[in-house]
């Protein structure tokens, strides 16, 4: 039985390791996106809201120099 549970363990821990890895995820960068977007010095409000509503939520707006999204 603590052969079966260690096979089980390790063949778990190999998924995690393949799912957790940078090439798993190459094209989620919506987080990179929106930090690069965030530090630029002036928010251009129609990028913000595209910005936004490509990063799946329903709209977004500038609160000073930031771009801040809806998340309602």
């Amino acid at each position: 039985m603590k052969g079966y549970l260690l096979v089980f363990a390790v063949f778990l821990a190999i998924i995690a390791a393949t799912v957790a890895s940078p090439a798993f995820n190459e094209g989620d960068d919506s987080g990179q996106l929106l930090e690069r977007f965030r530090r630029s010095e002036k928010c251009d409000f129609n990028a913000c809201d595209r910005l936004c509503r490509r990063l799946k939520f329903p709209g977004g707006a500038c609160i000073g120099d930031k771009c801040d999204c809806d998340n309602f």
